[in-house]
């Protein structure tokens, strides 16, 4: 008989509840109670405020290249693509996570547990991996704008994108075969959903997982934007016919789209390093320590999942609300006017003048 199964036979012997007992602090290093009811409400509020605002910025960005036949570029396709990922993070795995906060138990049973656990990861992927597509576009259309796209339809990017999530979905099939409500036991029993596999699976898929979907995209997001950002400060203005190099002999509109274009993408660079970062760390952490299952590991387990989550918000903006047509899209959706009809930039315009397209 375990220490806690001899706990709860003195308890009966004394007429006393368990919950009694955690209540007056007997016996405390049996009692997992959770998380503080402060710290919940902290948790649950961020949480809250991420959902939302993740929601409303990529229901817009989905609803206006989705609604607006002039607006279903390749690099909107590949946009909104990334907006349907963080979509699903916002309404798939935002909510498991808060009713886990509220209830510090698993309450969704075994096939809630399977689905959250490779959601989770499933949604992560694409979004992580859409990123990558949206930077080798860009790369190409800016870098190397005389050779042939390798996504030169939207059909293609329909496919580019096909593959994207294919590959997401079998990158998750272990966390839905091996995760499974796991006890704490105890004078209170809890339960989490966890994965249930041995050490030696879980530190390889780890390091699978993190190099796949942080380190691998890192260095490309870095290198390919790296390149971006020189070939930015390198273009000349054509335009209007000067031929003197240099920066200098640029207009200063377009000096400051420039800058701007530039700015966006050190922010998408730093927006993902810094939002996933905390949640690999932790990953790598858990499995090297070993640690249980206890109020500390649980905040920061949800800690920086939370930090992960909040790039749903900030990549539409990055993205979308900073593209130009877009913006003219909200603005005329929120003034309630009709849009006028203007002629598409050619792509040497489009290179040249650098809408927010990058």
């Amino acid at each position: 008989m375990s220490d806690a199964e001899q706990l709860k036979e003195f308890l009966r012997e004394m007429n006393m509840t368990p919950e009694d007992a955690c209540e007056m602090d007997m016996f405390s290093e049996y009692c997992f109670d959770g998380l503080s009811y402060q710290l919940r409400y902290l948790l649950c509020t961020l949480y809250g405020i991420t959902f939302l605002l993740a929601f409303i910025g990529n229901s817009i960005i989905i609803y206006i290249i989705a609604f607006n036949r002039r607006m279903r570029t390749i690099t909107n396709i590949l946009v909104a693509s990334l907006a349907v990922a963080d979509m699903l993070i916002a309404c798939l795995c935002i909510p498991f996570a808060v009713a886990e906060i509220i209830s510090y138990n698993w309450i969704f049973g075994t096939i809630g547990c399977k689905l959250a656990s490779s959601l989770t990861a499933f949604a992560m992927a694409a979004s992580i991996l859409t990123l990558i597509c949206i930077a080798g576009d860009r790369y190409q259309v800016i870098c190397h704008p005389h050779q042939d796209r390798k996504i030169k339809t939207s059909c293609h990017a329909l496919g580019y994108l096909a593959i994207v999530w294919i590959f997401a979905t079998l990158l998750t099939v272990p966390l839905f075969i091996f995760s499974d409500i796991k006890k704490i036991s105890g004078l209170l029993e809890h339960t989490f959903c966890r994965e249930t596999w041995s050490q030696f699976y879980n530190k390889t898929y780890t390091i699978c997982f993190t190099l796949i979907l942080y380190i691998i995209p890192f260095l490309l997001l870095f290198v390919l934007y790296s390149k971006v950002v020189g070939q930015l400060w390198q273009l000349k203005e054509t335009f209007s016919g000067g031929n003197s190099g240099g920066i200098s002999s640029v207009p200063p509109s377009n000096v400051r789209k420039k800058k701007r274009a530039i700015k966006v993408l050190i922010l998408i660079v730093l927006v993902f390093i810094f939002s996933w970062l905390p949640f690999h760390v932790h990953s790598f952490l858990r499995f090297m320590s070993k640690s249980k299952i206890n109020d500390k590991s649980l905040f920061f387990n949800f800690t920086v999942k939370l930090i992960g989550f909040t790039s749903t918000f900030v990549n539409p903006i990055l993205y979308g609300l900073m593209n130009t047509n877009l913006k003219r899209y909200i603005m005329v959706g929120i003034n309630c006017r009709k849009i006028k009809k203007q002629s598409a930039p050619s792509t040497k315009e489009e290179l040249m003048m650098l809408p927010p397209e990058i």
